[in-house]
């Protein structure tokens, strides 16, 4: 199942296990990336249950890309 980049705008489809387009994912800071990986877990886009960890981070991302 795809879906599209998390970046506020993007409609490039995405692998469900990947949070951005590559375009996206090298334009957040590393740090952030870790922070994604960190709190990934797999399965949580067959689920629908990411950890609050992992929301929050999200989120982080998007704004940071707005």
């Amino acid at each position: 199942m795809a879906h599209h980049c998390h970046a506020t705008g993007c409609t490039v489809p995405t692998k469900p296990e990947m949070f951005t387009c590559r375009k996206h994912w090298f334009a957040l800071p590393k740090n952030l990336r870790d922070k994604i990986w960190a709190t990934y877990r797999v399965g949580q886009c067959d689920d629908w249950q990411p950890s609050a960890a992992y929301c929050d981070a999200a989120i982080e991302c998007v704004k940071f890309l707005a």
